[in-house]
């Protein structure tokens, strides 16, 4: 199945077609996040700071291993090393704007927990990939064909 997705995806290196790619990524990991959340939260009791800490952790990890492989290919300026520190740097700093995010949502917006972790992933979504696709990973300069 991994296989088949990678060669289904386009492979073009454009800011428009890697944002779909990301996107696509960024659905599955969201996926996850919402589940745990859901399961943490509302089913278990957990509170909701909790429960969004341990589902956007689970998250993460879906996110990195996806979207290296097909928004980012594996292009990374920096070592492995350097590559992981700079993405638990970046997820890091996710974490704290998507508990920031949740807890204004719903201590002074009075939104519920799901309505929060909807919206501050949307926030966290942007902010992650930005600093994925300018600092962290390599791009290339493809010309278009029409040029």
């Amino acid at each position: 199945m991994y296989a088949t997705i990678i060669k289904t995806i386009d492979r073009n290196s454009g800011l428009i077609d890697q944002l779909i790619r990301y996107f696509c990524v960024g659905g599955i990991s969201a996926g996850v996040d919402w589940i745990i959340f859901y399961i943490l939260n509302v089913t278990c009791g957990i509170y909701y700071m909790f429960a969004a800490t341990g589902s956007f952790l689970l998250s993460v990890v879906v996110n990195f291993f996806w979207g290296r492989k097909l928004a980012f290919k594996n292009r990374c300026k920096f070592t492995s090393k350097v590559e992981a520190l700079n993405i638990l740097g970046i997820n890091t700093m996710g974490l704290i704007w998507n508990i920031l995010l949740m807890w204004l949502a719903i201590e002074m917006v009075k939104l519920t927990t799901m309505e929060a972790k909807i919206g501050a992933t949307g926030i966290v979504f942007l902010w992650n990939f930005s600093l994925r696709r300018w600092w962290l990973y390599k791009q290339t300069v493809t010309k278009s064909p029409h040029s």
